[in-house]
Order: structure tokens, then sequence, then C-alpha cells
């Protein structure tokens, strides 16, 4: 059974959400290895339950 896929979001949509800067979320995109992350043109799409994991995580 696979594990259950989040929606994508924006980073504005990450970072209302985080309440970190839609900067800092650019960044950590561009880092890897945080999140799922894609970028199929010029924006960044964030999966939605690995990013909420990650924040859950990192808050411990």
């Amino acid at each position: 059974m696979e594990p259950e896929k989040g929606e994508w979001w924006s980073v504005e949509q990450a970072a209302e959400v985080s309440g970190l800067s839609k900067w800092v979320v650019r960044k950590l995109c561009r880092g890897g290895g945080h999140f799922v992350a894609r970028r199929p043109g010029r924006r960044w799409q964030i999966e939605s339950s690995s990013f909420v994991a990650w924040l859950l995580e990192s808050y411990r």
C-alpha cells in the first residue's frame, strides 16, 4: 500500500501555513532533502504532507 500523497502547495501557501517567509521557503526548496518539492516551470511546488511532516519534526 502506498503512502497517501498530499496536494501540491505554492510557496505562498507553504509560507502562510508555516509562518516562514516566502524567501526562506524558496531557499529550503533549493537546498533539497527537507521535503518533497518540484519546479516544473518557474514556480516551486511543495508536496503538502512531506512539508507538514518536516515542519512538525523541525519544531520538536
